[in-house]
Order: C-alpha cells, then sequence, then structure tokens
C-alpha cells in the first residue's frame, strides 16, 4: 500500500487595505459546440498534435454589475449565428454606454473643483 501525505495550502488574499474599487465588472461566458474535424492521415503515435475537434461558438452571456445602479444589468443571453460578432458589437455598445457616462462624471468633477 502507498501512502501519500500531503497538506492543503489555501491561497487568500490578506492585504484588504490594498484593494482598489472597480466601479464596472462584466462577467462573461461563451458557449461552444464541438465540431469533429475531417483528418486523412490520422495517426495514433503522431509526435505532434493533431486537431481532432474545432470549437464553434454557440452563444454567450454577460452581466454588468457596478455601483451605479443605472449600469446593473439582467443577464444579457445570445445564441445563435454570428456569435463571436455579435458578442463584440454588444460589448463595443456597452463600452461606449460606461464610456459616455464616465465622460459626464469626470467632466462633473472638473466643474466642482475648477467651477
Amino acid at each position: 500500500m502507498i501512502r501519500v501525505n500531503f497538506v492543503m495550502f489555501f491561497l487568500y488574499f490578506k492585504d484588504v487595505h490594498k484593494q482598489y474599487k472597480v466601479p464596472f465588472v462584466v462577467y462573461a461566458d461563451f458557449k461552444s459546440i464541438l465540431i469533429p474535424c475531417i483528418q486523412e492521415n490520422f495517426s495514433d503515435n503522431a509526435l505532434y498534435t493533431q486537431k481532432t475537434h474545432e470549437h464553434q461558438a454557440s452563444g454567450f452571456c454577460y452581466i454588468i454589475v457596478s455601483d451605479v445602479e443605472d449600469f446593473n444589468t439582467p443577464p444579457v443571453v445570445y445564441r445563435g449565428e454570428n456569435t463571436v460578432e455579435k458578442s463584440f458589437i454588444m460589448f463595443v455598445l456597452e463600452e461606449k454606454r460606461i464610456s459616455d457616462y464616465s465622460k459626464w462624471k469626470v467632466n462633473a468633477l472638473v466643474d466642482v473643483y475648477v467651477g
């Protein structure tokens, strides 16, 4: 019988006072379908990695979490054709919305301090 002694290690953040507050967080997840690849010269003892399947993006979901109530969104879910392209379009629109708010906020602060 083989005995393995191991010690459990836990990774944790102990410098809480060094945290940096982030006003917006985007949580996103993509789903894909595995499509088998057609290979003519497939070998079990090849000396290189052989591609057997291709990931085809089939959908995504994202949610924005923020201290600013107007930016907390319900989950946005998309499933269909052109998933990657659609996700880029959605993320660019969200980025513009957040950027417009941030510019307004910075300009308002400058007006207050320079005023």
